[in-house]
C-alpha cells in the first residue's frame, strides 16, 4: 500500500485485488484461504486493502462474515473513506460477488508477486537515496541488501516448519556428545555451569574497570587460538594496538606494563617469541570502529563468511553502538541494538558476546554485587540475552565476615536459558596480566564451617 514514484502494477493486479477483495466479504473461509498469502501490506490499492484487513479482524474473532458486517467494521474503523467519499466502491465490490474458492488462491497469487516486484522497487529507490548521501560508506550496502531481503518477507519459508521435517535429524542428535555445539569459555569452573553457542546472545556486564573488555577479549582469543574458530572482536572502546597488548599480556605471562611502556626484559621478549605465531594463524578479526552500528557489524560478519564464517563475536560495549535510527530516548536505541544483535545471532548461527556497562547501583550496595537492575539504559539486555553474567570484583570472603577476597572476582550467572543461575563462580583476576584464570579449589559452603567448628 504505497504510491512509489515511477511505479505501476502489472496489467491486472488490480482485477486481482478486486477479485480478493469482493470474494473475502463473502463468508470466513474465503477470507481464510487469502490470508494463507496475503497481508493487509500487499495490496496496492488502500480500499482493497482495508477490505481484506476489515474482513479478516472479523473472522479472526469469530464473528460472521459478509459485505454488511465488513461495511459496518469499515465505518467503525473509519476506513470506509479509502473507498471513495461515500464509500461507492465498496459498492461495486459488492456487485463483483467474488470468485470461487480455487480463483481466490490464484488471485491472492498474482497480489502476492505483485507486492513482492513492489518493495523490491522501493528497495531500489532506497539504495539510490543511501548512496547519493554524502555520508555513504561501504558499510551502508548491508542496509541496502537487507531491505532487498525485507522485499520477499516469506521467502525464508522454505524452512523446515513442519514437526515432522527434520525430526529424524533432531533424535540423531540427541545421541551425539553436546560438546560438540558448545563453546567453551577457557574456565573450567565457568563451563561446568554455563554453555556458550551458536545463536546466543551472551551479556556480560561489569562497572568501568571491572574487567569486562578484558573477559570478551579472553573468550575471542580462546576460541581462535586454542578452538580454531574464526571470532571476531570488536572493540568501540580501545585501539588495535591496545587490543594487542592485552592479547600478548594474557597469551605470553607478560606484564601489561611492560608492554605499554616498551620496556620489554629479555624473558618478556622469549616469552612473546613463543606465542606469536599461534597468535599471527589464529582466525580472529579484530575491528577497532569507533562508532560501529548494526549494518558495519552486518557487513563485517558477511565479509568475514567468504573465507571463515565467525563463530563467536564480541561486541566491546553495546552502549557505545550507534544505532540505525534516532528514537525518542537511549533506552529505545539500545532495545533496537540487542534485538538487532539476537536477530545476527540467530541467523548467523554465531555466539554474540554483548559487553555492557553497569550504572553505580553495585557502588551503593554493602556487598558491590551487581543485579540485573544495574544494567544500564536498557531491561532490552536482559530479554534478549540468553545468558547474563556478571563481574563482582573482590566480593566478600563469606568465611572471614567484613573481608574480602583480593585477587578475585566472582562471575555471576544471573540468567542461563541452558543451566543452573543464581550462582557465583571465582576466577582469579590478574589484571596486571590482563586475564581471568580458573581457582582450582572447591567453594567454601556453611558446611565447611560447622565442621571447622567441630
Amino acid at each position: 500500500m504505497s504510491d512509489l514514484p515511477g511505479y505501476q502494477p502489472h496489467p491486472g493486479v488490480l482485477d486481482s485485488e478486486a477479485a480478493v477483495a469482493a470474494s473475502c466479504m463473502t463468508g470466513a473461509r474465503f477470507v481464510d484461504a487469502a490470508a494463507e498469502i496475503l497481508t493487509e501490506d500487499d495490496f496496492h490499492n488502500l480500499g482493497h486493502a482495508a477490505v481484506f484487513a476489515a474482513a479478516a479482524e472479523i473472522s479472526g474473532r469469530g464473528g460472521h462474515v459478509d459485505a454488511a458486517s465488513v461495511r459496518n467494521a469499515l465505518i467503525r474503523n473509519g476506513n470506509i473513506r479509502t473507498l471513495g467519499a461515500d464509500g461507492g466502491r465498496l459498492l461495486d465490490l459488492m456487485h463483483h460477488g467474488g470468485v470461487p474458492l480455487g480463483g481466490v488462491l490464484y488471485h491472492a497469487d498474482i497480489v502476492k508477486a505483485d507486492a513482492i516486484r513492489r518493495r523490491a522497487h522501493s528497495a531500489c529507490l532506497r539504495g539510490v537515496q543511501i548512496t547519493s548521501e554524502p555520508t555513504f560508506e561501504a558499510e551502508h550496502i548491508g542496509l541496502i541488501l537487507d531491505e532487498l531481503g525485507n522485499a520477499n518477507p516469506d521467502s525464508a519459508d522454505d524452512r523446515q516448519l513442519w514437526i515432522r521435517d527434520g525430526l529424524e535429524d533432531f533424535l540423531d542428535g540427541l545421541d551425539k556428545p553436546i560438546d560438540d555445539a558448545k563453546l567453551p569459555t577457557g574456565w573450567t569452573d565457568l563451563d561446568d555451569r554455563v554453555k556458550m553457542r551458536g545463536g546466543q546472545v551472551v551479556v556480560i556486564g561489569a562497572r568501568p574497570g571491572g574487567g569486562k573488555s578484558l573477559m570478551g577479549l579472553q573468550l575471542a582469543v580462546n576460541a581462535a587460538i586454542r578452538l580454531k574458530h574464526p571470532a571476531l572482536m570488536l572493540s568501540m572502546e580501545m585501539r588495535r594496538d591496545e587490543v594487542m597488548k592485552r592479547m600478548y599480556a594474557a597469551e605470553a605471562g607478560v606484564e601489561l606494563n611492560h608492554l605499554n611502556d616498551h620496556r620489554l626484559t629479555d624473558d618478556d621478549h622469549a616469552r612473546i617469541a613463543k606465542v606469536t605465531n599461534n597468535i599471527r594463524t589464529a582466525p580472529l578479526v579484530i575491528d577497532d570502529t569507533a562508532h560501529a552500528n548494526l549494518a558495519h557489524l552486518r557487513a563485517r560478519l558477511r565479509w568475514m563468511a567468504r573465507t571463515a564464517p565467525a563463530k563467536l563475536v564480541v561486541v566491546d560495549y553495546v552502549q557505545l553502538m550507534t544505532p540505525m535510527r534516532r528514537a525518542e530516548n537511549r533506552a529505545l536505541e539500545v532495545a533496537e541494538i540487542t534485538r538487532g544483535l539476537k536477530v545476527l545471532a540467530m541467523e548467523l548461527d554465531v555466539c554474540v558476546i554483548a559487553l555492557a556497562q553497569l550504572n553505580r547501583g553495585p557502588e551503593q550496595r554493602a556487598t558491590r554485587k551487581p543485579t540485573m537492575s544495574d544494567l544500564r539504559e536498557s531491561g532490552s539486555l536482559e530479554n534478549d540475552a540468553d545468558i547474563v553474567l556478571f563481574l563482582h570484583p573482590e566480593p566478600e570472603d563469606p568465611a572471614k565476615e567484613g573481608k574480602r577476597r583480593d585477587g578475585e572476582t566472582d562471575v555471576v550467572v544471573a540468567k542461563n536459558r541452558t543451566g543452573p543461575r543464581d550462582i557465583d563462580v571465582p576466577l582469579s583476576y590478574q589484571p596486571h596480566m590482563a586475564r581471568f584464570r580458573s581457582i582450582a579449589k572447591p567453594r567454601w559452603t556453611p558446611h565447611d564451617a560447622a565442621r571447622g567448628a567441630a
